[in-house]
């Protein structure tokens, strides 16, 4: 038994062979992932090193799966592939890194509202949820101003792109979070809901946060 994609209230029954060689499938046919040489002890093993560097709490000693999710709602039957890390060893490490990436992009966004303040434009392409999304349509409509509205569905978007060139453009987008900011490093505190510039947290009171912060630097 497993989820459905986009349903997750229901359940489907799949034929586990038919599951497995699904799975091994894209496994085996997709650039995103390889063959690890490696026992499992030993990629946890380099996890836990690194995070001990860090002071960053190794949680479970254990690496992500990969699951599948029918997809009903296509024309053909199309499957969803998830690798999945809510249980592992770098969860936490994760958890640091979704909140310094979501400093990044309100940043990045703040700088481009205000670079096209006065154009009938915008320099910042991310929604969040669909009130803006219907707030943008309403504006067309209500302008006249649009000749035409598309929209595209990428298939396996992200497992295509090449990490190195990933790495290359998030790296470029993080230092121009800093020079925006003019700052030196971030903080994070240890319950992940606080994300600090070096600038805002010398703007705290003179006694020393009561929560651990990690201090983290740029690429």
């Amino acid at each position: 038994m497993t989820s459905v994609d986009k349903a997750g209230n229901n359940i489907s029954f799949f034929c586990k062979q038919y599951y497995l060689q699904n799975l091994e499938n894209e496994l085996s046919t997709t650039q995103t992932y390889e063959r690890a040489n490696e026992s499992e002890e030993d990629i946890i093993r380099k996890h836990v090193q690194f995070c001990n560097k860090f002071n960053i709490p190794v949680e479970d000693l254990s690496l992500p799966f990969m699951h599948v999710l029918p997809k009903f709602h296509k024309p053909q039957l199309d499957f969803r592939y998830i690798a999945a890390g809510t249980r592992c060893s770098t969860k936490k490490l994760s958890q640091i890194l979704s909140g310094i990436l979501k400093l990044c992009d309100k940043t990045l966004k703040y700088d481009d509202d205000f670079k096209f303040k006065f154009k009938n434009t915008t320099g910042y392409w991310v929604t969040k949820s669909k009130e803006s999304t219907i707030y943008n349509l309403n504006y067309l409509n209500n302008a006249s101003s649009a000749k035409s509205v598309d929209s595209f569905d990428f298939k396996k978007l992200y497992t295509n792109i090449p990490h190195d060139k990933v790495i290359d453009k998030i790296s470029d987008l993080i230092k121009r979070c800093y020079m925006i900011k003019k700052v030196d490093y971030i903080k994070i505190d240890d319950k992940i809901d606080d994300v600090l510039t070096g600038q805002e947290l010398r703007k705290l009171s003179g006694h020393t946060p009561a929560r651990r912060y990690w201090k983290c630097f740029p690429f």
